[in-house]
């Protein structure tokens, strides 16, 4: 075991290494496809659509966020039930309601939680799942934040989300996913407000602002808006002008 990530674990406080709530889980239901990627042209709203935009892995910029949070596409594999001429009630949709999640420093646990969701995902149609959108707030914690900057410097490292949603059927199955990891880079110099992510360049400082759709998190962003944040003068539209 790293004696660096045995450190963060110390740091962050792990309390126990077991995972989930010891219930018999049937993982052949639903399945976690993706990560969407919001779209900032409709007010960053995301779609219960798998063939949408997502993303592999996930940024953080601690000296724009404290936190990290994301939405995961569930999918829902059950199939129809109910008999229509019998009038028998559809028992194979899921209402979400948690998400367990754990938090690994180079396969060193180093943080679990579980945080109440919302969510649902009708049935199957025939072979073509059906699938819903699950908001989990917080996928990392500020002290998870606060534990990786302190072992790992402002230059940062990345952890993996593993995350584990559990819904519960209209006939009153509970089921969960399986296992979805999702790696996430974390870094950020706070003590010198030195940001991370990524960032672009607007076209002339006159340019409409498009701000983040989650604030320090993943794609990049404008700097100007990143400037505002932290303060300083480092943004130049592309003609070299710096941008107040």
């Amino acid at each position: 075991m790293n004696r660096k990530n045995q450190g963060l674990a110390a740091i962050i406080g792990l309390a126990a290494l077991s995972f989930g709530t010891g219930c018999t889980d049937n993982q052949q239901t639903l399945f976690i496809r993706q990560v969407p990627v919001p779209d900032p042209e409709d007010q960053c709203s995301v779609t219960a659509d798998p063939s949408a935009p997502a993303l592999f892995s996930g940024r953080l910029d601690a000296t724009l966020a404290t936190t990290y949070q994301q939405f995961f596409l569930v999918g829902n594999q059950m199939i129809a039930r109910g008999d229509a001429q019998r009038l028998l009630p559809e028992t194979s949709r899921v209402q979400f309601y948690e998400a367990d999640v754990q938090i690994f420093v180079s396969d060193v646990l180093v943080d679990e939680f579980t945080v109440p969701v919302s969510g649902f995902a009708d049935e199957a149609a025939e072979t073509t799942p059906s699938y819903g959108l699950v908001a989990v707030n917080p996928v990392l914690t500020s002290s998870t934040v606060d534990g990786v900057l302190t072992v790992n410097g402002p230059q940062g490292t990345f952890v993996v989300a593993r995350i584990v949603v559990r819904g519960t059927t209209l006939g009153g199955v509970d089921v969960a996913t399986g296992i979805y990891d999702f790696p996430i880079f974390v870094c950020g110099d706070r003590a010198n407000k030195g940001p991370c992510i990524t960032m672009s360049r607007p076209t002339s400082c006159e340019d409409d602002l498009n701000l983040a759709c989650l604030r320090g998190q993943d794609i990049p962003h404008d700097c100007r808006e990143v400037q505002a944040a932290v303060g300083g003068s480092f943004c130049q539209d592309s003609s070299g002008t710096d941008c107040q």
